[in-house]
């Protein structure tokens, strides 16, 4: 990334980040940083460019519409469905998917991790970035040819209320809750959501990028990230549920490619 994108991508990060405007503007830095990686961090450009496209071409988008039409499909016929589908799908559903890349992004080119590494400054920011994507419902119009039997596109947005099956305690403080639509044009097919929550409890959590120092030229640069580990320290909580940092490595027998 140039200097330039570098200073703004901190300057971001020094800030509140709790307006459309100020997040905006960071997902546009974001972006023109993480494309400079190339194809490193696939998930982190996936998500900064549903916020500043109307449609997607990316990969990316071609495989959620596709295994989110299967689920959909599934719910129609009656037929069950492999847990692999939704397993690959609900770290996008409740965006840990965007953290954990931003987190590995900020540490691997050191960059202060405080926005994802602060539950009350991420769910800001993420209550915003959601605002932002509910315009724009994620739709592909790639070159690669892309068959769905149910939907063509998938709705998100922020709701005030939480879902009846989400286990709030009762000094748990609701933030806000997604809903993603599954449609088929305008038509709603079947909806799916999740809820943010500020445990009662918080969970205290470490984040760490390991760094190797080159012996002959003495360049320090980050682990390869197939080596590469963030976890969670959270000796006093059973809740771990809203502190999500675990990157975990790719399933050698799945074909998903993120």
């Amino acid at each position: 990334m140039t200097a330039q994108t570098r200073r703004r991508i901190e300057d971001a990060l020094a800030s509140p980040l709790n307006t459309r405007e100020s997040v905006t503007l960071f997902i546009v830095e974001l972006r023109k940083a993480v494309e400079t990686f190339a194809d490193k961090y696939d998930a982190l450009s996936f998500f900064c460019d549903w916020a500043l496209h109307h449609k997607l071409t990316q990969t990316k988008a071609r495989h959620i519409l596709s295994e989110a039409d299967a689920i959909v499909d599934s719910h129609f016929t009656h037929h069950a469905l492999p847990d692999l589908h939704m397993r690959r799908l609900s770290p996008i559903f409740d965006f840990s998917k965007f953290r954990d890349e931003l987190v590995l992004f900020l540490g691997e080119n050191r960059l202060p991790a405080t926005l994802p590494g602060d539950l009350g400054r991420w769910s800001s920011f993420l209550s915003e970035y959601i605002d932002i994507v509910s315009d724009s419902p994620l739709e592909y119009s790639g070159s690669k040819k892309l068959v769905l039997k149910r939907i063509d596109n998938i709705r998100v947005k922020r709701s005030d209320k939480a879902l009846p099956t989400d286990a709030i305690g009762p000094e748990d403080k609701f933030l806000f809750g997604v809903r993603w639509m599954f449609q088929r044009g305008p038509k709603g097919l079947m909806t799916t959501g999740c809820s943010f929550i500020e445990p009662g409890h918080p969970t205290q959590t470490l984040h760490t990028v390991h760094f190797r120092r080159d012996p002959v030229t003495a360049q320090v640069s980050p682990v390869p990230r197939e080596t590469n580990r963030l976890w969670e320290d959270t000796p006093k909580s059973t809740d771990t549920t809203i502190a999500h940092f675990l990157v975990r490595g790719k399933d050698k027998d799945d074909p998903w490619p993120w």
